[in-house]
């Protein structure tokens, strides 16, 4: 389990050197299984350092937490929160945030490719050719452009001031790793 770990956390570290639009279709359904639960035990120390900066604002007083959007929502109705938080969220970000950085699931492309098929296969394979070539260049800003807004995005849980921007890049990062990680 340990040398699966290893090796886990070293691909992982080859992808952010490296990413690729590629899925690995030579792996099992329990080895991605796995990959995703070691995935999230990767995550679990630098969420807890992130955690404990985060805390560390809160005791300073320069964030109040429990103006967290979240922390209101629970307080309301926890019911709510777990659905949202279990089902609605995960697929959401999915969609969102994840579909789209495989090139052959991105909507958008899909879309277009099938109007400029309208103006004859040359130009629908020169476009494809196009599209994909820049697409394996500009993969690794994609990525991380992705990352940042998924991050971001999450800023909206807290009450906008000017020290909650100053701040956001602490208090968005577990969000910035998650979204390298999925």
């Amino acid at each position: 389990m340990i040398k699966e770990l290893i090796k886990t956390y070293w691909d992982f570290i080859y992808f952010l050197k490296n990413p690729v639009d590629e899925i690995d279709t030579d792996l099992s359904s329990s080895t991605k299984i796995k990959r995703v639960l070691f995935a999230f035990l990767l995550q679990l120390p630098v969420m807890f350092l992130a955690m404990m900066a985060i805390g560390t604002l809160q005791e300073l007083k320069l964030i109040d937490v429990q103006e967290h959007a979240v922390n209101k929502l629970m307080m309301d109705s926890p019911l709510i929160v777990l659905v949202l938080a279990v089902v609605v969220a995960p697929l959401w970000e999915e969609v969102v945030f994840r579909a789209y950085l495989l090139l052959k699931l991105n909507l958008p492309f899909q879309v277009i490719s099938w109007f400029v098929v309208l103006t004859g296969k040359e130009n629908s394979d020169n476009f494809k050719e196009y599209v994909s070539v820049n697409w394996r260049k500009y993969f690794r800003i994609i990525i991380y452009i992705s990352a940042i807004i998924f991050a971001y995005i999450h800023i909206s849980n807290y009450q906008i001031t000017t020290l909650v921007l100053v701040l956001s890049p602490i208090l968005v990062f577990p969000q910035f790793i998650t979204g390298l990680f999925a």
